[in-house]
């Protein structure tokens, strides 16, 4: 397990040009990744551009970087976002779209992929996210596209209260990611007794409207139970 802090802080690598990372969008359901936003200022002024996690592969932390398996080229046709264009909250739509790319991508194994494909089957809350592949199940035909239901900015959540069945439960210090799967696994809650808990995701219930805080089934006496970070992660 990695924090999702220390992903952010990675840096893309796309073409050997190292860019930042300024956000990861995922599916607060199942927790799977679903995009980096990339700092592009050099490229496009004022905003970011969004990359499918299916054109990513693991995360090199040892390396401070998140290699990306499309060249800079299709990066500068990616759709963009901006922090001044939008409010991301966990219970709202939002629009990505994915008409400006190539009609065709060849993947990091040799495969083509096409983008507006996988805009429609981006929608769907029960797929399975693998990093560097494109498997996924369509959405119903008859939905829209190019709306991203649930999609929720990973640094929102970091410094978010999170409330249980009796009561404040503490703040969300980070956000547990397995990189295998390229999944959120776990909050990681600061708490005043129990210290950091990591409670799982499959916890979390809704956000509150505004974004003002997260709720979570169970309540205070079972955070002592749950494990703490370092347990997971392997760190001391």
């Amino acid at each position: 397990m990695t924090p999702i802090s220390k992903l952010i802080a990675l840096e893309a690598d796309v073409d050997g040009e190292r860019l930042a990372i300024n956000e990861i969008f995922f599916d607060s359901s199942s927790g799977a990744l679903r995009h980096l936003a990339l700092h592009v200022d050099d490229w496009i002024s004022g905003s970011e551009a969004l990359v499918p996690t299916d054109f990513v592969e693991r995360p090199r932390p040892q390396d401070g970087l998140w290699p990306v398996n499309v060249d800079r080229d299709t990066v500068e046709q990616a759709p963009r976002w901006s922090h001044e264009d939008t409010e991301q909250h966990d219970d709202a739509g939002s629009i990505f779209d994915l008409s400006n790319w190539p009609p065709l991508i060849v993947g990091p194994f040799g495969g083509t992929y096409a983008p507006m494909l996988l805009q429609a089957q981006l929608a769907d809350e029960g797929v399975t996210n693998s990093p560097g592949t494109a498997e996924r199940e369509l959405v119903d035909p008859d939905s829209d596209p190019a709306l991203l239901r649930g999609l929720a900015r990973a640094s929102e959540w970091l410094g978010r209260e999170a409330f249980g069945d009796d009561g404040m439960l503490g703040t969300i210090a980070d956000l547990l990611v397995d990189t295998e799967a390229f999944r959120v696994t776990h909050l990681v809650l600061r708490t005043a007794d129990a210290g950091e808990r990591a409670v799982p995701l499959s916890r979390f219930r809704y956000t509150a409207k505004g974004g003002s805080h997260a709720v979570l089934s169970g309540g205070i006496a079972g955070l002592a139970q749950e494990p703490t970070p370092e347990s997971l992660t392997g760190s001391t």
